[in-house]
This record gives structure tokens, sequence and C-alpha cells, in this order.
């Protein structure tokens, strides 16, 4: 059965009254997240995570286990943001007529066919839209939870973060989403699964060289970091000219510094 595996939340935050507060639902095959953002100065308030068991197929007992477990879920929020964590997507160039069609055959023809599931197109840019499905199935439970709520997905973040000539990783419980941004330009937006260290490591650097980045004169920033689960990052950040590992704290309640998720949620911070 799903169960709430953390949740921690400020002392400042409402539980009556959240207007002034963003939730961002993070789903992927497993797992499911809250992350509560104050819309006033962008600080997260409060954060929680469920987790189906191994044998489970589908999302009905992780909403289930939220439903009965949150402190969140029946809350008004001033937006919800559905965060869909999977590597089904494709960032592809605008076009000028924006046709679901086009989009899910282009997400037929990288990932294999799949008609059934939902596909949303969200612009990056002027240029770019990252065109992305859903399964019909999750996106009714969550439609019973926030009839508001509005589908993203989580490379959408990582691609509007604010950076150049540099190699960002976001870190998951089984996998890791690489992005590479060169001359201003993003080279690359991927998922890889976490194998060995000497894996890990191949699987980014080939990646920067493919993208020409080079790492030498490159920065690396990890969300996520764990130091026994993620030894290789270690390892990879002496290729790179400086590195910055991103930590919960930081973008925690400043009046609540002492109270905020262990380092490895910081990968659901950052909205």
């Amino acid at each position: 059965m799903a169960k709430m595996i953390v949740g921690v939340y400020s002392k400042n935050i409402s539980f009556t009254e959240n207007k002034l507060i963003d939730l961002y639902i993070t789903i992927d095959n497993k797992n499911l997240f809250f992350s509560a953002k104050s819309i006033k100065n962008g600080q997260f308030l409060a954060f929680e995570h469920y987790k189906s068991a191994v044998d489970e197929i589908g999302w009905d007992e992780l909403i289930l286990s939220a439903q009965n477990n949150s402190k969140l879920i029946k809350l008004n929020f001033n937006n919800v943001f559905f965060v869909w964590n999977n590597k089904r997507f494709t960032l592809s160039k605008k076009i000028s007529k924006q046709d679901v069609l086009y989009y899910q055959q282009e997400l037929n023809l990288v990932h294999g066919v799949n008609n059934h599931d939902e596909v949303f197109v969200n612009s990056i840019n002027d240029d770019l839209v990252l065109a992305f499905s859903v399964p019909g199935q999750i996106i009714s439970l969550t439609a019973k939870l926030f009839p508001n709520g509005v589908w993203h997905h989580y490379t959408e973040y990582i691609n509007n973060s604010d950076s150049d000539n540099n190699a960002l990783i976001c870190l998951f419980e089984n996998e890791f989403c690489l992005k590479i941004t060169n001359n201003r330009k993003i080279q690359l937006v991927n998922y890889f699964p976490i194998e060995g260290n000497d894996q890990n490591i191949y699987q980014i650097i080939n990646a920067c060289n493919h993208s020409s980045l080079e790492t030498n004169y490159a920065s690396l920033k990890i969300w996520g970091y764990e130091d026994k689960q993620h030894e290789f990052i270690n390892t990879l950040s002496n290729y790179f000219n400086a590195g910055q590992v991103a930590e919960p704290q930081e973008y925690w309640d400043n009046e609540d510094k002492e109270n905020f998720p262990n380092n490895i949620y910081s990968t659901y911070f950052i909205y």
C-alpha cells in the first residue's frame, strides 16, 4: 500500500488560508510530491512525499494515501500546478500553427507509439515548445483533487532556469535529468538511468562532448544530491571549472531554517 514518507511544514504556513501560496504537485510512476511555495517571497513553506508499494500499478493508492494523510490537499491555493516527471517528452521548434496531432506524432516517433495518453504542448520561449503526454488515469484522479490545476512537465522548469556554459543535473530515485546549455542555447535535455559510477560519468561527459561543451570552462549544478547515494558526482565535479549543489535550506522559509527537508528533496524546489 502507498504511504506517506515525509511531511515537513514551516511554522509560518497557515492551514486555513493559503491564497498567497502556489502548490506544485510532482508526479512520476511511483511517487507524489507536494511543494508549497509563497508567492510573496518565493520561499517554500511545506513539503510532502508519498510513495507507492513496489507491486502497485497505477496511481489510485498513491492518491488515496495523499487524501488520507496530507495536511495540504484540502486547502485553497493561489495556483495548483501538476508537474509530470517522465522521459516521454520532446523539445521542438515552434510551428506557426500549433497542432497537437503533429506533436503527438513526434512523441510517437521518438518514444514509441502511444495514442492513448493526453498530449500537452507548452511554450518554452519564442522558438521552442515542450510536448509531453500524461496517462488519462492520473489526469482524472488529480482533477478530482484540484479541478483548476494546470499541467506542466518537469523539464519546463529546468529549461527556464537561467544558465549558460553549464551542465545541470536533477537527481531522482532511479534516474537523472541532464540539461546542457552552451552559447546561450539549450543543447540537450534528456533523462538517463542511474547506473554504476563509471557509466553515469561516461554518459554525462559524453553528452557534454556531443554538445560541444568544454567542461574545463563550464559549471556544474546539482539538484537532489545525497553523498552516499550519488558518489559519482564527486568524481564528475573534477571535470568542471566550478560546481554547485542546491540545498533545500536555500529555498526554505527564512524564518524557520531549522525545519526543512533532507537535501535529496532539493530537486522538488526547482520551481
